[in-house]
């Protein structure tokens, strides 16, 4: 399993409340994970929901922050 760097996520969180939705899970930060445990970006609950505005595009960028932070990281072992 690749790993991120975990405090590198709570300083965006701290640094960007506005992120914060109702359920205290920060948009963002979500993206992360999902990319990081394997989550389709066809599975995001933010997808295709006007109501959200711009919330699909906050996640898409914690999806490739993920991406880019573990792109040196070595594969996983099966």
């Amino acid at each position: 399993m690749i790993r991120i760097p975990t405090e590198k996520l709570i300083d965006f969180k701290d640094k960007n409340p506005e992120l914060e939705l109702k359920s205290s899970e920060p948009v963002f930060v979500w993206g992360c994970y999902c990319f990081v445990y394997g989550y389709s970006i066809f599975a995001n609950p933010y997808r295709n929901v006007e109501g959200d505005g711009d919330l699909f595009n906050v996640w898409l960028e914690g999806w490739n922050y993920a991406k880019e932070l573990t792109k040196d990281e070595p594969a996983p072992k099966d």
